[in-house]
């Protein structure tokens, strides 16, 4: 199951970095979008809660299947990184410049201020004596790429011991 991951992982980046990744952009509602996630996040684990924060209604354009498994990545680090009975918050808020915001704040581990800019590169993965799964290290350099690909940009901003917020900044699809 992990070699399997792991395959599939790299043929993403590799079809990425031939120029042959499939992208199918249209309208999102965000809020809805945004919940449906919340929903599917709370049926599949139970051993954390869950909260969506929404401070911002309307349409985004990007690709429903790449943005929905970026968020689910993000939100799975989130579940392997929080001790069980931690809160995972999704949130939704405008951010200026014609862009808003799509957060996943953790209350785990955090990471270190020295990792916080390697983190997206492919194959890092923080210190694995603090993990409890076993990752590819693969997992941010994809969500890195799929944000992108939707002309988006993620950022982090992390504290040890306190947690980390993934946020992706998208632009607003503006009505015509």
């Amino acid at each position: 199951e992990h070699m399997k991951e792991l395959v599939d992982q790299l043929l993403f980046l590799a079809r990425g970095d031939g120029g042959r990744q499939q992208f199918h952009p249209e309208p999102i509602q965000a809020e809805e979008f945004l919940k449906e996630i919340c929903e599917e996040s709370e049926m599949i684990d139970h051993r954390h809660q869950y909260t969506l924060v929404k401070k911002w209604s309307g349409d985004i354009q990007a690709d429903v299947a790449m943005l929905k498994q970026a968020i689910r990545i993000l939100i799975d680090n989130a579940v392997k990184y929080t001790p069980e009975g931690g809160r995972i918050t999704l949130r939704l808020e405008q951010c200026g410049n014609g862009r808003i915001g799509i957060g996943v704040q953790d209350e785990g581990i955090g990471i270190s201020k020295a990792d916080i800019p390697l983190i997206f590169d492919r194959f890092f993965q923080v210190d694995r004596s603090r993990s409890k799964k076993l990752g590819t290290g693969l997992g941010l350099s994809i969500v890195k790429r799929m944000v992108e690909l939707n002309n988006g940009k993620i950022e982090v901003e992390s504290e040890l011991g306190i947690g980390s917020t993934f946020l992706i900044t998208l632009p607003i699809l503006e009505k015509k």
